[in-house]
């Protein structure tokens, strides 16, 4: 998912696609947040939709990491917020941890910048004397004192990763599917998907280097691969990745919501073209669009369901009509009734709370109180907590307008689906319909509140 603010970028939704593109990500929707006042509502939104993805693998994607929020301590309480339904923050600036970012800058304004000075200061030290800061990457655990050790097993899965690209020739999504059919897991216990893979294909701790606030550190733990081929691996997956240019297809208007029948995971849209040459010599091209399960794709541990782009896409249009055929006329969700001022009170004395204990807990992080896992366990939960209480405030029920903005919005996808500006039909499609579910040759399109 995307949480974008206007401003930042000329076109913030082509700049998420793209990010999601070039990092091997399928883009399941996009909220946009105001770029100043109150933003409560854009996050509520957004809460929502993950909710309705399946928790195998989430991720939200900002332009920078203060970007989901208005101030440090409101985006960093959302990192939490995120973890707590399963959902990591990934920044299309490039920062490689942003709940740390936001956690330095939190510091930063809260604890003022001299004494944030003195505590970055002595964070490095820590790294160049070789100690291993945050979670140890796959293949290490962190050991006496805070070196990384190998993890036996998983340093042998990580070579075996960088064999199969090196001698083999193998690119990130076979290598993903190779790792899935021989029952390879990860840290986690998911399946391997083309991210997972690139990420430990990139990642230059394996080639026995320690990067962390801007410090490098050679020699200080065992490296899994040699630096001659680690190179040869950077270039190779260099040349392999797609050019800009080649990214100028037709939008699909069903990713994000369309999602494979038998696995559950997102329907990516993808774009080839054949070329030909006709007995007269002339150049032939053709374009084909269609769906494809991402799993399959990805992973290649899903059956293979496809759909023609247009057809799946009039599928659904004509499966609305349908639906907004069958809405009654008279509200089928009647309100509930507004929290009386009590309920109000408590909510917000709860939020009250939860806020408290997580600066209590970043405040016990930036000086070394609390270890590291401890610190995510309770974070976690307390951010989990204030997001229950937020959300019970935002006050996000059915009612009788909400009804009423459905049909509307039914009718209008039904009736200009082929003449409605992409961002307005993602937009209509993710505030009308929850999921649609694609099987081999039969589509079931689901209303949200349905």
């Amino acid at each position: 998912m995307g949480f974008l603010r206007p401003g930042a970028e000329d076109d913030p939704e082509g700049a998420f696609r793209g990010f999601c593109e070039r990092s091997g990500y399928e883009p399941a929707g996009v909220v946009v947040a105001p770029a100043a006042g109150d933003d409560t509502a854009a996050f509520v939104e957004l809460v929502d939709l993950l909710a309705a993805q399946p928790r195998a693998f989430l991720a939200v994607a900002v332009e920078r990491p203060e970007a989901l929020g208005m101030t440090a301590a409101a985006a960093l309480n959302r990192v939490w917020q995120l973890q707590s339904l399963g959902a990591r923050v990934l920044s299309m600036d490039g920062s490689s941890s942003p709940g740390q970012a936001l956690l330095e800058r939190w510091r930063d304004e809260e604890r003022g910048t001299a004494r944030g000075d003195r505590i970055r200061t002595a964070m490095r030290r820590r790294v160049v004397r070789g100690e291993a800061l945050g979670r140890p990457p796959y293949g290490y655990r962190i050991g006496g004192r805070r070196r990384l050790e190998l993890v036996p097993e998983e340093a042998q899965v990580v070579r075996y990763i960088f064999r199969m690209s090196l001698q083999e020739g193998l690119g990130v999504r076979r290598i993903a599917g190779r790792l899935n059919q021989e029952g390879y897991r990860t840290r986690s216990d998911g399946p391997w998907s083309m991210v997972t893979v690139r990420n430990i294909l990139r990642n230059r701790v394996y080639a026995g280097t320690y990067v962390r606030f801007g410090v490098r550190v050679a020699g200080s733990h065992a490296p899994l691969v040699q630096a001659a081929a680690f190179d040869q691996v950077q270039h190779r997956l260099d040349a392999r990745a797609p050019r800009s240019e080649q990214r100028r297809g037709e939008p699909f208007a069903l990713v994000g919501v369309a999602r494979c029948a038998g696995c559950g995971e997102p329907m990516t849209g993808v774009t080839r073209r054949g070329r030909w040459m006709r007995r007269d010599g002339t150049l032939q091209v053709r374009e084909y669009r269609y769906y494809q399960c991402s799993s399959r794709l990805n992973r290649t541990v899903c059956e293979y369901r496809t759909w023609r782009a247009a057809d799946l896409e009039e599928r659904v249009r004509l499966l609305l009509a349908d639906a907004l055929d069958g809405l009654p006329t008279t509200d089928v969700h009647p309100p509930q009734a507004a929290a009386g001022s009590a309920d109000a009170r408590r909510m917000r004395q709860r939020a009250g709370m939860a806020r408290r204990r997580l600066w209590a807990l970043y405040d016990a992080a930036v000086t070394g109180r609390v270890r590291e896992q401890e610190f995510a366990d309770r974070a976690v939960e307390a951010a989990g907590r204030l997001l229950e209480a937020e959300r019970a405030l935002a006050g996000r029920t059915a009612s009788t307008s909400a009804a009423t903005d459905l049909r509307g919005t039914l009718a209008r996808l039904v009736d200009a689906w082929h003449t409605l500006p992409h961002g307005d039909l993602r937009r209509m499609l993710e505030s009308a319909v929850a999921r649609v579910d694609v099987d081999r040759d039969q589509v079931q399109v689901r209303l949200r509140g349905a």
